[in-house]
């Protein structure tokens, strides 16, 4: 345990050095109280429901759930941000492959399971843990903590499908970085592969094919009201992601030469 502590200890340092951490948090923040002073209440009308007190309770779980939907669905507005995040923090991966560090770690009593596992959680799980703590905050601000308690099940798939899209974004970056094995061109390869995904997405809405658009129908469905979200849609971009991770792992521990 105090191994795997030392190794946690020394790559977040090298990781989240500065001017890192600042790039991923300051935006992330940014965004998340801008879309929160800027929420459009006038959006939230009662339309559509009696006025009798009997329809109070539901008028407030329906709020509530828009708030929460409209509030984390930000990332496929900012998707082009984080793909730019992950792309930046995963090709770090790539340049200490090609600088030797990599070696010099795995010339420790450190394994190499434990360098991937420790190395590849910070990198997804820091970028992921900002935007959500951002986007909550921005939640609390708008409706309070009643907007995670009028639904919890609604809150739970919102934050689960969020998770799965930046696992989608991190899995590919991740794959890129292997195969390149340098910093420019990992960087510079994530990017035009997730972009070029984005843009099909526009040039091809509703297409499950392509995991972008998979997650922008099934969010807005799951926004509407009385549509029932596609859960197909998101069983392939899942697939590829736990695909791809474990692709990596194999690789990094059983077949990568430093």
């Amino acid at each position: 345990m105090g191994r795997l502590r030392s190794l946690l200890e020394m790559e977040a340092v090298r990781l989240f050095r500065f001017p890192m951490l600042e790039l991923i948090t300051i935006p992330a923040f940014f965004f998340a109280l801008n879309s929160a002073l800027n929420f459009d209440h006038q959006g939230m009308s009662m339309t559509g429901f009696p006025g009798q007190a009997v329809w109070l309770e539901q008028l407030i779980l329906r709020y509530s759930k828009m708030i929460v939907w409209r509030q984390l669905t930000p990332f496929l507005g900012s998707y082009t941000y984080v793909a730019f995040i992950y792309a930046a923090l995963t090709a770090t991966i790539a340049g200490d492959l090609s600088s030797g560090y990599i070696a010099l770690i795995l010339s420790k009593p450190f394994r190499r399971s434990e360098i991937f596992m420790v190395r590849t959680l910070l990198t997804f799980m820091a970028p992921l843990a900002i935007f959500l703590l951002a986007n909550s905050a921005s939640i609390l601000i708008i409706g309070g903590l009643d907007c995670f308690l009028a639904d919890p099940w609604h809150a739970l798939i919102c934050y689960s499908v969020s998770i799965r899209s930046f696992l989608y974004v991190f899995s590919v970056c991740l794959a890129l970085t292997l195969i390149a094995k340098e910093a420019i061109p990992s960087f510079v390869s994530s990017l035009l592969f997730l972009y070029g995904i984005d843009y099909a997405a526009r040039a091809l809405p509703k297409n499950p094919v392509i995991p972008n658009s998979a997650f922008t129908d099934f969010w807005f469905a799951l926004g509407s009201a009385g549509a029932s979200p596609p859960w197909s849609s998101i069983l392939m971009p899942l697939a590829i992601s736990t695909s791809l991770v474990a692709a990596c792992y194999f690789y990094f521990t059983r077949r990568l030469e430093v």
